[in-house]
């Protein structure tokens, strides 16, 4: 009983670790301030604009909240392609 206790314990610390690790790639490897461009293509729920180009969908809103905490300027483009393109 113990010791999978021990053995749960240690995957959460290394799955924890391994989370810490993906969120601060991004923060390392791109300096802030630097202009990324996403593809950005019409697919309802993820990425959407309305015909006053307001951009909104899950897509956009994880991307927006990625670019905040990292302080890019991100460029989304593409909208008129499709995901093959």
């Amino acid at each position: 009983m113990k010791s999978s206790l021990r053995c749960s314990r240690i995957l959460r610390t290394l799955a924890a670790a391994a989370l810490i690790a993906l969120f601060a790639a991004p923060s390392v490897c791109c300096a802030a301030g630097k202009v990324v461009r996403v593809g950005f293509f019409a697919f309802p729920g993820y990425h959407m604009m309305d015909k006053n180009g307001h951009k909104s969908g899950y897509g956009y809103d994880y991307i927006s909240s990625i670019a905040n905490w990292t302080d890019w300027k991100c460029e989304f483009t593409g909208y008129e392609r499709s995901w093959n393109d």
